[in-house]
């Protein structure tokens, strides 16, 4: 049996091995090394990418343009709704006419009270069905629907979009906040 002194080198003995063992298992291995070297560089590359993206002035034209292709075709459709609304007012004051009656949109009836002073003119549209070969004499009108037509309003223009400057101001200014 070895005496107290010799026991406590072959334990120090056996737990520095066991370190030693312990450090070359969990060491990098040198490709492994390189990899986190890689990694590292490729991160690196791709932060001042995009920071360089960030502060690099953009351009903007085809943005515009596009905007203001899309803005000229809604003014066109505000015009098209407008006159359309502008036919629907004469088609519905013609036919008014002819039956003898009076008509005025809900704001103007009634010395311009609007809709809730004023009932609108209740108009019913009429059909004039095809003639057959055994119809003899004039055709009688008949009501196209017992339902009355709907209510027309004056038309309400709305408010023409904003520029491309200011879109382009505005979006800035929300992205800094």
């Amino acid at each position: 049996m070895p005496e107290g002194g010799d026991a406590h080198h072959l334990v120090a003995d056996a737990a520095d091995a066991a370190e030693e063992a312990d450090r070359e298992s969990h060491a990098p291995s040198r490709g492994a090394n390189i990899r986190s070297w890689a990694i590292m560089v490729a991160s690196i590359a791709a932060l001042l990418t995009s920071v360089g993206a960030i502060f690099k002035p953009q351009d903007h034209s085809v943005t515009q343009q596009g905007y203001e292709e899309i803005t000229k075709s809604l003014q066109a459709v505000t015009t098209q709704q407008q006159q359309t609304h502008d036919d629907l007012i004469a088609l519905r004051t013609y036919v008014a006419d002819r039956n003898g009656e009076v008509f005025a949109l809900p704001s103007q009836a009634a010395g311009g009270g609007g809709a809730a002073s004023s009932a609108p003119l209740i108009l019913k549209p009429l059909i004039r069905p095809a003639p057959s070969a055994s119809s003899i004499g004039p055709m009688p009108l008949i009501p196209a629907s017992t339902q009355p037509p709907p209510e027309l309003h004056p038309f309400i223009k709305g408010t023409p979009p904003p520029t491309f400057d200011k879109v382009l101001t505005a979006s800035k200014m929300r992205s800094a906040s």
